[in-house]
C-alpha cells in the first residue's frame, strides 16, 4: 500500500507518522497503547479479507486476559462472514455487537482513541499493518465509523426491498442532500424506512469522504454529481 492510498483512506490528516508492523508486533502494540485493557475496539470488515491479518488480530483480543469492554464489528453485508471469523457468529451479547451494511469500502481497527490500524499489503506468512496515531485521522475515522454505525442494519436485517433502484435512491438522496433534506424528509419522499434512509446516507458518506450530511451534499454539488442528474433529467 503506497503513501498516497493511506492517504486516501484516512482523510481529514497526514499519516506520515504511521507505522509498519507485524501481526506478533501489533498484538503488543494493542496491549501497550491500552495499558493491556483496551476499552473499546472498532472494526469494520469490507469483506476483503484475503491476507489481513485484522480478522487474527480481533480474535487474539478477544481471547487474550485483556479483553476490550466493547467491540463493535461492521461487516459488509455481502461477505461470508463464516469462511473467516466464524467465532463472530457465537458473539458475547454484554460485549460484541455486529452489524451490517453494504459497500464498506476498507477493513480498519480503530483502538480507543488511540490508532488505527490498516492492512498494508506483506506477504501471505507476514502481512502488515499501519499504525495511524494521528488524532485528526484518528478522529475522522471514528467519526465516520460512528456515521455508518447508525444507519447499519443489525445482522439478519440487510434485506429490506426498495422500489427504485439502489443507484437511483442514492442519488435522489444526494439532490435532497444538496437541498438540505433532513433523513425524515428524505425517507418520507423516497417511501423507504428512516433506518433504511440512514444507511443510504451513511453509505454515501464514505463514497465521497464526508464527515457530515452537509459536507456530502456540497461534495456532490461541486462534483458535479447533482448537476449532472438534473442535466439528463431535464434534457428533451
Amino acid at each position: 500500500m503506497t503513501q498516497i492510498e493511506l492517504d486516501r483512506q484516512l482523510p481529514g490528516g497526514s499519516v506520515h507518522n504511521s507505522t509498519l508492523v507485524g501481526l506478533a508486533a501489533a498484538v503488543g502494540l494493542l496491549r501497550e497503547m491500552t495499558n493491556g485493557h483496551p476499552g473499546e475496539l472498532l472494526w469494520m470488515g469490507s469483506g476483503d479479507w484475503a491476507g489481513s491479518p485484522l480478522p487474527g488480530l480481533v480474535r487474539q483480543a478477544l481471547a487474550g486476559p485483556g479483553r476490550p469492554d466493547r467491540l463493535l464489528v461492521l461487516i459488509d453485508g455481502t461477505c461470508r462472514v463464516a469462511e473467516v471469523a466464524p467465532w463472530l457468529d457465537e458473539p458475547d451479547p454484554g460485549r460484541v455487537t455486529v452489524r451490517t451494511a453494504r459497500r464498506l469500502p476498507h477493513d480498519l481497527l480503530i483502538v480507543d482513541r488511540h490508532a488505527v490500524l490498516v492492512p498494508a499489503g506483506g506477504g501471505a506468512d507476514e502481512p502488515l499493518l499501519a499504525v495511524v496515531r494521528e488524532p485528526v485521522s484518528v478522529r475522522t475515522m471514528r467519526g465516520l465509523f460512528g456515521t455508518v454505525w447508525g444507519g447499519a442494519a443489525a445482522r439478519g436485517e440487510l434485506s429490506e426491498h426498495v422500489v427504485l433502484g439502489e443507484d437511483d435512491v442514492k442519488q435522489r438522496i444526494l439532490e435532497l442532500l444538496a437541498e438540505g433534506a433532513k433523513d425524515a424528509v428524505i425517507a418520507r419522499k423516497l417511501g423507504v424506512s428512516l433506518r433504511t434512509c440512514r444507511r443510504h446516507v451513511a453509505e454515501i458518506l464514505l463514497e465521497l469522504g464526508a464527515v457530515s450530511r452537509f459536507q456530502a451534499g456540497a461534495a456532490a454539488a461541486r462534483l458535479g454529481l447533482v448537476a449532472a442528474r438534473r442535466a439528463v433529467c431535464d434534457s428533451p
